[in-house]
């Protein structure tokens, strides 16, 4: 469905991203993590139309999506982008501000979605206020819906939890999983933090220095972490020598009985921390400072086996 060929795109003399490449089906859902200046935004910027790519290819369904010096409105239809500028209406009403996106819908429809949307993002009660008058958290909540009003074939979500509290970035995650599911949405997320992604997409692939990775299931990444670096987009991770061998390990990959074991480190406790339901034990090392979780502090131990339990 959509087709993305060695594209590439630089501002002025900074190239951001080269040669990516990849192809999604109808009710993909990809992650792309990086981190901070990565280049990430602006990936999204031109898979939706809304900037013109150094080199490389977009199709959808065949058809070139064209960049804003090929078309008179910079953009697709069927691709929207949710970003962290919102592009929301500002002295329009949150209500008005989904009616708008939903032309395509009978009234009656129109007014269904618009309160099934409105209930999900937890909106109704500032359904009358205009959008300028919003929070943060609450703008990004209406931009999100805003995209879904129009039942794109894509949605593209840049940092799409960063204003959002656990709660409603819990309805929303189930929600865009049912779309996902049921009306094959496709989706592209970017994100600095790969645990959002773990929680949706199917694929996910690293974007650094300029090239995009292999995609991969998202268990991948956190169970064979590719290098310490990337392994820390999605989570805790230790590094610690072990007999001049690197390796890295979670904070839960980890035994206390250490007889015949291939992997031993000796520990010396620092510290814990009550996280509710288990603890996070802080150790030092011969190779630095290390993390793991269990049910109890681990004062008394002074070794671990680097495996799972």
């Amino acid at each position: 469905m959509l087709k993305v060929k060695e594209l590439s795109f630089s501002r002025g003399e900074r190239l951001l991203f080269s040669d990516v490449t990849f192809q999604l089906k109808k009710g993909d859902f990809i992650g792309i993590v990086g981190a901070s200046g990565s280049g990430k935004s602006t990936l999204l910027q031109v898979l939706a139309g809304l900037l013109t790519p150094t080199t490389g290819q977009i199709l959808l369904n065949k058809e070139i999506v064209r960049g804003p010096n090929e078309t008179l409105v910079p953009g697709h239809p069927e691709i929207q982008l949710v970003n962290q500028e919102f592009a929301l209406d500002p002295y329009h009403t949150v209500k008005e501000n989904l009616l708008v996106k939903g032309q395509h819908l009978t009234k009656e429809a129109r007014e269904e979605l618009v309160e099934d949307l409105l209930q999900l993002i937890e909106l109704e009660h500032l359904k009358n206020n205009k959008a300028i008058d919003l929070s943060g958290g609450e703008k990004q909540r209406l931009a999100i819906a805003r995209a879904l009003m129009l039942e794109p074939m894509v949605v593209l979500l840049d940092e799409p939890f960063a204003h959002l509290d656990a709660t409603i970035k819990r309805k929303v995650i189930s929600y865009l999983r049912a779309l996902n599911k049921f009306r094959k949405t496709t989706y592209v997320m970017v994100t600095h933090d790969g645990s959002d992604v773990m929680a949706l997409a199917n694929r996910v692939a690293v974007l650094e220095n300029c090239k995009l990775s292999e995609f991969r299931e998202p268990i991948e990444w956190y169970k064979s972490p590719v290098n310490f670096k990337q392994g820390l987009f999605f989570g805790e991770l230790n590094k610690v020598k072990v007999n001049g061998k690197e390796l890295l390990f979670r904070p839960d990959e980890f035994q206390l009985d250490t007889v015949d074991q291939p992997f031993v480190i000796k520990i010396r406790y620092k510290f814990a921390v009550a996280m509710g339901g288990y603890y996070e034990n802080h150790f030092q090392t011969s190779s630095g400072p290390i993390i793991v979780h269990h049910l109890n502090e681990l004062s008394e131990i002074k070794e671990i086996a680097i495996g799972k339990n």
